[in-house]
């Protein structure tokens, strides 16, 4: 732009300095062996002009100089993050046999983007147990919440979720009921109209961890805690009962009929979200506001759609081949009688209900199986062309 007289001279050092940083971010984030721009060519390929500009470019940036007394951590961390590809490099392309290095792999960002997740799950909560972080990890191993980015994500997408997907703890022992017994403590409350079903969610562990407790104790700990899994299944089927419960209120006929409140709604805690008392480990920080738009089902409207997910888990797979799969599953949900209770009880509104509910469950529930089954596709292709990757650099 000098050259051609459209900056004035005075801006070629200014011109200077930004052309050698892009070349630096070009090289630092090289991707193809094909790519149009040489220096986004990855380490290694052919040539080593880019390792020379790399070493070079230790100095020069060790040479800035800033107003400030204080430098930024930014100057000290490019020679650091240099100094580590140029060594990684070196040792990739002689003592691994590759024949190339792409720098864009050697990035943070899959890891910066689990850990956001996993601050998100814990809500104002800063420093979680190993057990806390464990249930938050399984839970979005469960959800496969780590596919979906913030369009303000400074982070890349990254095919993150295999990284949970291939989780893998050691397989829990086998214990019988008294040991169950005795490593837990039991609430034994009697279930109030409305209340969520204490016995698979108000058991709390004896003891957490003290300053004394060992890794692998905790790690032990971890292992064995058999009601972790099932907890976080029992909330994310309880928040999905919640959200039915919303969406039946927007029916005109049922938002007047008081009967149907009651059948539908459980018992408000103006503290806490839904399903679990406020010590709950899992939904601690989850809370809301009185006019918010998390609704608590009934343990009757609950137990429904806990029996309508157990029909879909038992007939996905033999619709999910056919043509119809919606309309298959619909009038299998029909036949299960899940709402009987409702049809003794209120039979103005029950059929209604029924209809509603299981229109409204079976697309969610048909939406998270398709993306699920999409993501395990997509995880046997990324493991073939991982695999033929390997093939050919080592080849």
């Amino acid at each position: 732009m000098v050259t051609f007289n459209r900056l004035p001279p005075e801006a070629k050092g200014t011109a200077d300095f930004i052309d050698k940083v892009n070349r630096l971010f070009d090289v630092l984030n090289s991707r193809s062996v094909r790519d149009s721009n040489p220096w986004r060519r990855p380490l290694g390929a052919g040539n080593q002009e880019k390792e020379t500009f790399l070493a070079s470019s230790m100095g020069w940036i060790a040479g800035w100089q800033f107003r400030s007394k204080r430098k930024p951590p930014c100057q000290n961390g490019l020679i650091t993050t240099i100094r580590s590809i140029l060594y990684i490099a070196k040792q990739c392309t002689t003592a691994a046999g590759l024949k190339y290095l792409c720098t864009s792999k050697l990035k943070q960002d899959c890891i910066e983007n689990l850990f956001s997740l996993i601050r998100g799950k814990g809500g104002h909560k800063y420093n979680p147990s190993a057990m806390e972080f464990t249930a938050a990890l399984r839970g979005l191993s469960m959800s496969h919440i780590m596919t979906s980015l913030s369009n303000t994500s400074n982070c890349e997408e990254d095919a993150g979720f295999p990284l949970l997907a291939n989780l893998q703890l050691a397989a829990p022992p086998s214990r019988t009921n008294e040991d169950m017994e005795s490593e837990m403590l039991p609430q034994p409350t009697t279930p109030s109209p409305g209340d969520h079903n204490p016995a698979t969610l108000t058991l709390q562990p004896k003891t957490l961890p003290t300053e004394g407790t060992t890794e692998e104790m905790v790690a032990q700990d971890i292992v064995e805690d058999q009601t972790i899994g099932d907890c976080i299944l029992e909330e994310g089927l309880f928040y999905v009962a919640g959200w039915l419960v919303r969406m039946l209120q927007k029916d005109q006929a049922i938002q007047v009929c008081h009967h149907c409140e009651v059948l539908l709604l459980g018992s408000t805690l103006h503290d806490h979200s839904y399903a679990s008392p406020q010590e709950h480990p899992f939904l601690e920080a989850k809370r809301f506001t009185p006019n918010a738009n998390l609704m608590r089902p009934s343990t009757r409207f609950f137990n429904a759609v806990r029996d309508l997910e157990e029909a879909f888990g038992r007939n996905i797979n033999t619709f999910w081949p056919k043509s119809g799969v919606r309309q298959n599953l619909e009038k299998t949900l029909e036949g299960t009688e899940a709402f009987k209770e409702f049809h003794r009880d209120h039979p103005e509104h029950a059929l209604l209900i029924e209809e509603i509910s299981i229109k409204k469950f079976t697309m969610c529930r048909l939406g998270a199986e398709i993306r699920i089954r999409n993501r395990g596709l997509s995880a046997i292709n990324e493991k073939k062309v991982a695999e033929k990757k390997v093939s050919t650099f080592t080849s």
